[in-house]
């Protein structure tokens, strides 16, 4: 799971582990992310989380190269990371679109293209990517999130595309907005 050190990813996390799953997820703060791990190793002793700013690319890889060495591969990944911005969208900084973008979308997809061997020589897997209602529309003009929106509308574009190259060999896809 990309992000389960606390919100929707922690519910995510500690409903896998109660139902059998050794569970390793990321998070920023290290605070967060050492708790969780307590809490899921109460459940499950092999659940293992990791300090990460899935902003960084760097980051995002070596999380996951150590996630997948440590566990063996993965059945399933989950991409639970989700941050916003509200700005109305004439005032939006390039930094901050690339930011949400980097964020939002592209840590999913550098978890994805790591992961995909690991599901293949397994036979299959599932990748869910946790998107956003705002990310197949637009949203009330008081809301002023087009970065968050085009983030996720990227999230549900890329889990379709994905679906589609790799459905066939026994990864299914799926988004969850």
């Amino acid at each position: 799971i990309t992000t389960a050190a606390r919100g929707i990813g922690k519910s995510i996390a500690l409903l896998f582990a109660r139902q059998g799953a050794d569970v390793y997820f990321g998070g920023r703060n290290e605070k967060y992310v050492r708790t969780t791990e307590k809490e899921l190793q109460a459940i499950r002793p092999g659940c293992r989380g990791y300090v990460v700013d899935l902003a960084k690319a760097d980051q995002t890889e070596a999380f996951v190269d150590a996630a997948v060495k440590d566990s063996g591969g993965f059945d399933i990944l989950v991409s639970t990371v989700g941050v916003n911005c509200h700005c109305p969208a004439a005032e939006y900084k390039d930094e901050d679109m690339f930011r949400l973008l980097e964020t939002n979308y592209l840590s999913g997809v550098r978890c994805a293209r790591k992961v995909i061997p690991t599901m293949q020589a397994r036979g299959g897997g599932s990748i869910i990517n946790i998107a956003s209602i705002a990310g197949l529309g637009g949203n009330p003009p008081e809301m002023q999130t087009i970065a968050y929106n085009t983030s996720k509308g990227a999230v549900v574009n890329f889990t379709r595309a994905l679906a589609c190259e790799w459905g066939h060999l026994g990864i299914r896809v799926n988004a969850i907005a």
